[in-house]
């Protein structure tokens, strides 16, 4: 995966969490990346463009725990989906 101007890690935390938790988040999205996912980004980055850098907590302690477990992506999908779920780009209105 190229890096790019916004991703995972940009839009759960960007300037306001460590360098340590965003490395988590980008490897969580590299064991997760799908279509879905990439588009709930785009969706993310509008919003932090129009709203500024939010942490979201539930994302960063999903990334950790992921980078803790050493599990494998398939053991991984269900929390990926309650995460994508619960991301405040997908709840607020």
């Amino acid at each position: 995966m190229k890096p790019g101007v916004t991703g995972w890690a940009q839009i759960n935390g960007g300037a306001g969490i460590s360098a340590r938790d965003k490395m988590a988040l980008d490897i969580w999205y590299g064991y997760h990346a799908s279509p879905l996912l990439d588009l709930q980004i785009l969706w993310g980055t509008a919003r932090t463009l129009l709203f500024g850098d939010r942490a979201n907590q539930q994302a960063v302690e999903a990334a950790r725990l992921f980078m803790a477990s050493g599990r494998s992506v398939s053991d991984s999908r269900a929390h990926s989906e309650s995460v994508l779920l619960t991301h405040p780009a997908r709840t607020a209105a």
